[in-house]
């Protein structure tokens, strides 16, 4: 088999990086930080954005990263595949290194999964090459490290890539915080809240001491990292949405269980995480759990209610309405005036 093109940016191909490796974009951005710390004015306070374009395509992480995982007998754990692939098998596309969908030749997946794996080993050398400039800076006691990401990907899990279906591969994705001894975080804490991407400001702001606006959608982790009991109102469930497919497609979550809703075909899942954190058995297509999938189809129909493709009507979810993937109520910034 050969992959249609391996110059898209989600294409799956993957190959080690083939120049120095100090010229690694993931090399290169711990560089500038290293470099930002030793010449800034150490009397103030500094906040430093390090984004790491990996573990984005293209897999092209350092040789021995990428080797390590090709090793005959490495552990890499198998994707997990659920009863439920055929959800999406209309469009698979098995040849086409580019899809998101499909069942691909194993060794284009063995070596995309290397390099999307040697890509994580990487980034923890680097991030782990800046703590020991922190230490060497005398600012690591000083400072508080949020790690995150904006998604992952799937990687052949249930016959699926990139980033656009609402299933753990994808969804689920890091959020470390650590900090002074000051700062009272809790080692090792894992709080049950549901958490997403507009808590980080929030949450970054203060850790600085410094005031959070009203108005808000996100709220600071940080008495849920120190082991508060006093957190009150937290937001039950979480919405996410993708338009892809030529639909959107819907989750809600809480952490312990996952609806999903497709707007095209009207299909439904649900996922209990705590048993099957996999998302192995999709519990919609089980009549024991109607009750269930009735209560989160309630919660979603709550959510969308109000919006203007009209995915609600009648006191029932609507299939089949036309999607675009930028809102039309949405606020557009005005036009520069021609010269």
């Amino acid at each position: 088999m050969v992959a249609r093109s391996n110059g898209y940016c989600n294409s799956i191909i993957a190959r080690p990086w083939d120049k120095p490796e100090h010229l690694h974009p993931t090399n290169w951005v711990v560089t500038q930080a290293i470099d930002f710390l030793r010449r800034r004015d150490t009397r103030k306070p500094f906040f430093l954005y390090l984004s790491f374009h990996r573990p984005h395509p293209p897999y092209d992480p350092p040789a021995w990263a990428f080797e390590q995982y090709m090793e005959t007998g490495t552990a890499m754990p198998e994707p997990p595949v659920g009863d439920w692939t055929d959800l999406y098998a209309q469009w698979a596309e098995p040849l086409d290194a580019q899809s998101p969908v499909g069942q691909i030749d194993p060794r284009w997946l063995r070596r995309a999964r290397a390099g999307y794996y040697g890509h994580m080993t990487h980034i923890d050398h680097q991030f782990n090459r800046l703590q020991e400039v922190l230490h060497e800076f005398r600012e690591r006691e000083n400072t508080y490290i949020c790690f995150t990401s904006d998604h992952g990907e799937l990687m052949g899990d249930h016959h699926l890539f990139r980033k656009s279906l609402p299933y753990e591969g994808s969804a689920r994705i890091p959020l470390l915080l650590a900090g002074p001894r000051a700062g009272a975080i809790q080692h090792g804490a894992t709080p049950d809240q549901v958490a997403e991407l507009r808590d980080v400001m929030p949450m970054l702001l203060d850790c600085a001491g410094l005031p959070i606006p009203d108005g808000l959608d996100g709220r600071s982790l940080l008495p849920l990292a120190r082991g508060s009991d006093a957190v009150t109102g937290w937001r039950s469930f979480l919405h996410g949405e993708h338009t892809t497919l030529g639909q959107n497609i819907h989750w809600l979550t809480n952490g312990r269980e996952k609806y999903v809703w497709l707007s095209g075909s009207g299909d439904e899942q649900l996922f209990d995480l705590k048993e099957d954190p996999q998302e192995l058995r999709d519990l919609a297509r089980q009549p024991a759990h109607a009750a269930r999938v009735a209560h989160w189809r309630d919660r979603m129909m709550e959510t969308l209610a109000d919006r203007s493709e009209g995915f609600v009507a009648a006191g029932r979810l609507v299939a089949g309405r036309p999607v675009t993937p930028v809102l039309p109520t949405l606020p557009t910034l005005p036009t520069a005036p021609a010269v």
